[in-house]
């Protein structure tokens, strides 16, 4: 008998598999996404390139200096945000990087954007009010996707978010070759550094995507508050391997 057909486990990618009478992560997104998406780079390498992690963590501005500042690093795949696709990355021996980041900041940024960008815009307009299933489902998603990372670790190079903007401030300066995780990318995998000393302010840009009305709503909102505790127990978790095991290229 199949049952929640409609209902998505959380607000990740998924398609409803009727043979196994269930959802699974739509990894299929990948190849898809190929044809549109530009930032990625094919190339016969024996070392190839994965950036992917919860949407919201510094993902496209990591992905970007990479591309742009080792002319011959190769990254195939676009993100999806399937841990799937990540795991498969894993798997067939290519060097994995996944970005983390304060829990609460990435939430406040994913929920703007679902909200903002989404049907339930007219509900904050209207009503001052998330609903508990876009708060409840998101919180899911990077719950499920930290846990992901938890397991997987010994595989995977975790970069705090803030480590990203400094190499964003780095890039943007043309100090790329002064920061330590591209020296350590660039000395371990022997990737030499781009010589185009072009303005970098359009190239590369980031900025936040946090609404300040829906952060506002959030830090007061009783249910997200009690929802997030699991949240920041992953993500000290994850803090404590980066200390730990040093695994930033350090192997």
């Amino acid at each position: 008998m199949k049952f929640n057909k409609k209902s998505k486990p959380d607000a990740g990618n998924w398609i409803f598999d009727s043979s196994k009478n269930k959802w699974v992560e739509d990894y299929c997104l990948i190849e898809e996404m190929k044809s549109f998406y530009s930032l990625r780079r094919e190339g016969n390498s024996n070392v190839v390139f994965h950036v992917d992690s919860f949407p919201r963590q510094g993902n496209t501005t990591l992905r970007s200096i990479l591309l742009r500042v080792f002319p011959e690093l190769v990254m195939p795949d676009p993100m999806a945000h399937v841990t799937s696709s990540t795991y498969k990355a894993i798997d067939n021996g290519q060097i994995v990087l996944s970005p983390v980041r304060d829990p609460h900041d990435t939430l406040c940024s994913f929920i703007s954007r679902a909200v903002l960008d989404g049907q339930f815009k007219d509900v904050l307009t209207n009503k001052n009010k998330i609903p508990k299933l876009v708060i409840n489902n998101s919180i899911k998603f990077y719950n499920r996707y930290m846990n992901f990372i938890i397991d997987n670790n010994k595989n995977i190079q975790i970069i705090e978010f803030e480590k990203i903007l400094q190499m964003y401030k780095d890039f943007l300066n043309f100090r790329e070759s002064e920061n330590i995780i591209l020296k350590q990318i660039s000395q371990k995998y022997n990737l030499k550094f781009t010589t185009d000393e072009r303005p970098r302010y359009s190239a590369v840009k980031y900025t936040s995507t946090s609404d300040k009305k829906i952060r506002s709503y959030l830090i007061n909102d009783k249910f997200y508050l009690r929802k997030i505790k699991k949240s920041y127990k992953l993500y000290l978790q994850i803090l404590k391997l980066i200390e730990q095991n040093e695994k930033l290229f350090s192997n």
